[in-house]
């Protein structure tokens, strides 16, 4: 890394945008470049312009007495600047300054308005941003960047206390010592949130813990509600579940006694329409009536065939008589057949009659000389009469033979009749069988008329029970279902959803039964917690949410404070090693350097030690407790324990430098004893030391060798080309053997009107044009 420009714009007296170009390394040195002028020239104002663009804050440091005299002021000849710009291009190789570009170009600006800024390649950034960076880089305001010839003679006679910045610089810790800053500033701050916090959160707390209690009640009463709603669940669960399955069971039994009703219904109307056909098919009055007459009418024609055979009789016998011809045997035997025809016709058997004589008493009288029957009775008393007129004679004897074929014919009449007779007896017998069997059947299907409507008024009477139970239990579970749903409201719905899922295994409902007396108790403990006001819970999570944000708060800016502490103490542990170390190599180089330049002598450096390292050390605040920041004294309170930041703002373990130098063949006790040059020398001896050690990019010198003679010079001359191999070398001087260490010199000139300018020339070129006539 090292310096390639300087740009200045309205800096100082240089008015005009003018630019500093210095050479890149050169076979592995970095070219020394000198810059030259008559006093009054402006040349220092490029030292005050590097020390600005850095961030230099206090305007005595740069030669001003207020911020914008670094603004072009203008002149007779020329108009004042209206903003002051100063860039500073380093190339950035060896990334020391830790961002991944080639080359980083630092500008600061500020306008007459009291506005300003700072650039990183064009880009407006934090000063401290800035700071950190090139600490990194082991460049900046602080330290050694630009040393000036008050500053040399400022580190020796400054109190070792003021040397202690500048040796952080010199041991490189200054980029620690920021972040230190950093970390410390951030610490105060999260203690300050964290006291503040506490305080909120003690606050609250009484208010907290009363409306805590409200709410452990609130909490009382949710769990015993929640057992509550579990055990009435259950409960009117269980209780419905048994409706269910009374309702189902009677439900079910009425489907099965209607079904058996109409089963019995259809087979009593069976039995109806079976009574119905039977008296359809009964035999009809007026056909027994005609069967009646037509029998009365026989037993008439019986009686009078009977008078008739009575007459035939004796006529026939009166023919025996009269007719000795006729053969007695033969009339004889004809008109026993005549006898036996009338008798079969007129006295049918009364066995063989179905119909009692109390019957056809009842009926009306036959009608004489009504029937078939009649016609052939005559016939047969016509032959009677004509036989019995032969046996007396009436007749001639020629007549017998016809008398005979006469009663043949007679017999087949009687037989004819005889069998009317029979089939009349025989239709008689079948329908009064018929009628006693239909009479029979009539009484059966009666029975069984009776005995099934019996069935039917039984199982229509359980029927109108089971639905006068059923009714019954519908009411009982309407008045169940309003109680469940004024007992548990919207969660009746989810009982009522998982009757059949969770709740049939106890159908006799027992279970449910054993609930009700925990039920019972658990309304008694709600109603002795007694209601809660919503306005109190609200309350309470408004002020528990604050309570657990600053809760939440606490922990973070106690986490945040116990991060902070580490990095305090591991910064402190490194800076403390890395500057005992650097402390002890910067004291050796600078006794040697102090060798060379004074040709012997002996100088040292030597740290003060703190007064308070000697006193009793006490144990560390705990960062986890502590009770508020110091600044405002908050810490000192009883209870409450010391703020961290005073632990690590007195934290050092030296408070100063001292710095002892003694020449070859000089015994002097105190610096201040040196003459001009000799603290001049010290001072170079003591910068080289440092340099040799902690070697930065570049480092400006502002007529530090003022005080030296020429022999001195030459010995200034040949460190700076020593070190030059590992740092870039800006200087400003007067000095002939300082200028010939230097490759490019650059002259500073100033015309009437003011303002600076830039001449450049390698000093080759310088040397001849010197020694050319």
């Amino acid at each position: 890394m090292y310096l390639k420009s300087i740009t200045t714009h309205g800096f100082k007296s240089f008015a005009d945008k003018t630019v500093l170009e210095f050479l890149p390394p050169v076979s592995g040195r970095l070219p020394t470049i000198g810059i030259v002028g008559p006093n009054g020239s402006g040349k220092s104002n490029v030292a005050d312009a590097v020390r600005w663009v850095l961030g230099e804050q206090s305007v005595k440091a740069v030669r001003g007495k207020k911020s914008e005299d670094v603004i072009f002021a203008g002149s007779g000849k020329r108009a004042r600047s209206s903003m002051a710009e100063v860039q500073l291009t380093v190339v950035n190789d060896d990334r020391k300054i830790p961002i991944d570009v080639e080359e980083v170009t630092i500008s600061r600006r500020l306008y007459r308005d009291g506005e300003s800024e700072y650039l990183l390649n064009n880009k407006t950034t934090r000063l401290m941003d800035i700071q950190l960076l090139i600490a990194k880089a082991s460049f900046g305001k602080e330290g050694y960047s630009v040393i000036g010839q008050g500053q040399i003679d400022a580190i020796l006679t400054a109190s070792p206390e003021e040397r202690k910045t500048f040796f952080d610089e010199a041991t490189g810790v200054r980029p620690l010592q920021i972040k230190k800053d950093q970390a410390l500033k951030k610490l105060a701050t999260t203690e300050e949130n964290l006291w503040q916090a506490q305080m909120l959160q003690e606050e609250i707390a009484p208010r907290l813990r009363s409306l805590t209690r409200q709410v452990k009640r609130l909490e009382q009463r949710e769990e015993i509600e929640k057992e509550l709603h579990a055990l009435q669940e259950q409960y009117y669960g269980t209780l419905m579940a048994q409706s269910e399955t009374e309702y189902k069971k009677w439900y079910g039994q009425i489907i099965k006694t209607q079904e058996h009703e109409n089963i019995k219904t259809l087979e009593l109307r069976k039995i109806e329409q079976e009574m119905r056909t039977l008296e359809k098919s009964e035999t009809k009055p007026a056909e027994l009536l005609k069967i009646q007459t037509d029998y009365e009418k026989l037993i008439a024609r019986k009686e009078k065939l009977r008078d008739l055979e009575f007459e035939l009789k004796r006529k026939l016998l009166e023919t025996k008589k009269e007719t000795a011809a006729v053969p007695t045997y033969e009339i004889t035997q004809i008109l026993e057949g005549v006898r036996q025809e009338l008798e079969a016709l007129l006295l049918p058997s009364p066995q063989s009659s179905p119909i009692k004589g109390e019957e056809i008493k009842q009926s009306p009288s036959p009608r004489v000389g009504e029937g078939r029957g009649e016609g052939r009775l005559r016939t047969l008393l016509t032959t009677v009469s004509d036989l019995i007129g032969r046996l007396k004679g009436e007749k001639a004897p020629a007549s017998a033979v016809s008398i005979t074929k006469e009663l043949e014919e007679i017999t087949k009449e009687l037989h004819t009749i005889d069998q009317e007779l029979e089939r009349l007896r025989s239709e008689l017998q079948k329908v009064g069988k018929a009628a006693e069997e239909k009479k029979q059947s009539f009484f059966e299907i009666q029975r069984k008329l009776s005995a099934k409507q019996a069935e039917v008024h039984a199982l229509e009477e359980e029927l109108g029970n089971a639905k006068i139970e059923l009714a019954k239990i519908e009411t009982k579970r309407d008045a169940l279902e309003t109680e469940a749903r004024q007992e548990m409201g919207e969660r009746y719905t989810a009982v009522q959803h998982n009757v059949a899922s969770d709740f049939m295994s106890d159908t006799s409902g027992t279970q449910g039964a054993a609930l009700l007396p925990e039920i019972q108790r658990l309304k008694r403990q709600l109603e002795s917690i007694g209601s809660i006001d919503q306005e109190t819970i609200k309350e309470y999570k408004e002020v528990k949410e604050r309570s657990d944000f600053l809760e939440g708060q606490i922990a973070d800016l106690q986490n945040s404070l116990q991060a902070v502490v580490t990095l305090l103490e591991e910064l402190e542990r490194t800076i403390r090693t890395q500057f005992e170390n650097a402390f002890e190599k910067i004291n050796t180089e600078f006794g040697n350097y102090f060798k060379i330049l004074f040709g012997g002598g002996a100088a040292k450096l030597t740290k003060l030690i703190a007064e308070r390292e000697n006193e009793e050390q006490l144990p560390s605040p705990d960062p986890l407790a502590i009770g508020s920041p110091s600044p405002l004294g908050r810490g000192e309170g009883e209870g409450m324990q010391p703020s961290l930041l005073d632990k690590f703002t007195k934290k050092d373990s030296y408070r100063g430098i001292d710095i002892s130098a003694t020449p070859p063949g000089k015994k002097l006790k105190s610096i201040a004893m040196l003459s001009g040059g000799e603290k001049a020398l010290t001072s170079i001896a003591l910068l080289a030391a440092i340099l040799a050690l902690n070697p930065p990019p570049f480092v400006m010198l502002d007529e530090v060798d003022a005080a030296l003679d020429e022999s001195n010079s030459a010995r200034f001359a040949a460190i700076l080309t020593e070190l030059a191999h590992r740092t870039q070398f800006i200087v400003i001087t007067h000095n002939r053997a300082t200028m010939h260490a230097c490759e490019v010199l650059y002259g500073v000139t100033m015309g009437d009107d003011g303002v600076s300018k830039l001449l450049s020339l390698k000093f080759e070129e310088a040397a001849s044009t010197v020694s050319s006539p």
